[in-house]
């Protein structure tokens, strides 16, 4: 909700509105009592100031990163999809998405990183950078049974560019 509407976190309005969702959906017998609470600011920087946003944003975060290496680690095999692609402060960023089947054959698609890349953008830099990410989540990278990519000349390059490094970095990939 907070990047749909592109509102503070104290903002008064959309403050209630999250706690009146939130008991609707966990206690919808009381949620009639929440439309009645009135906020105002001196309430929401008691209870929402930066340290305790801060610390629950970064106890979300953790709890979606433990989520996710916990789907990720029941695939049997996985493939990555690649974009590398330039902010507007000129930093090469590399979104990196994993998809894998299970024993099951459920289908599992998540984000697994992203990654800032410093200074060049070559084939090994973004290498480093892939192999950091999968280490970090514990892929098995003889599991990896393809990359799709946005067509960057240092991801498909011939000979030095990141897919025919990561084939000579690993010579159990199935791709």
């Amino acid at each position: 909700m907070i990047a749909k509407r592109s509102r503070p976190f104290i903002d008064e309005d959309f403050v209630k509105e999250c706690i009146e969702i939130a008991a609707k959906k966990m206690c919808p017998k009381a949620a009639k009592k929440f439309e009645k609470i009135q906020l105002n600011t001196i309430h929401l920087n008691f209870l929402l100031n930066s340290f305790i946003i801060q610390r629950r944003i970064m106890s979300l975060s953790g709890n979606i990163a433990q989520q996710l290496n916990e789907k990720t680690k029941i695939i049997e095999f996985f493939s990555l999809a690649l974009d590398e692609s330039t902010d507007i402060s000129s930093t090469a960023q590399l979104l990196i998405f994993i998809r894998g089947v299970t024993q099951d054959f459920e289908v599992l698609e998540e984000l697994l990183g992203m990654c800032s890349l410093k200074g060049q953008t070559r084939g090994i830099d973004i290498l480093n950078v892939l192999l950091d990410e999968c280490s970090k989540t514990d892929k098995d990278l003889s599991k990896l049974s393809g990359v799709a990519t946005d067509g960057a000349p240092s991801i498909i390059g011939v000979n030095s560019e990141l897919v025919t490094l990561l084939k000579k970095q690993e010579k159990k990939i199935h791709a």
